[in-house]
């Protein structure tokens, strides 16, 4: 999704990126992570909302 987010030129899916990240969100959060993983799973919600945020900022460059 990253470099699809970086290359992509013209339309944008801009719903389906926000989709699959709210689904991989919901997924980290359900999921009943172990102590020794907690920092990977932090690691994963803090990575999903830096490529939430490239996709907002590509939203607003191309004007969609």
């Amino acid at each position: 999704m990253e470099r699809d987010i970086a290359t992509r030129k013209g339309a944008l899916p801009l719903a389906k990126w926000l989709h699959d990240l709210d689904r991989i969100e919901r997924a980290v959060e359900n999921n009943k992570t172990p102590a020794k993983f907690a920092s990977e799973a932090y690691t994963l919600r803090e990575h999903v909302g830096l490529v939430r945020g490239a996709v907002l900022a590509k939203a607003a460059t191309s004007g969609t």
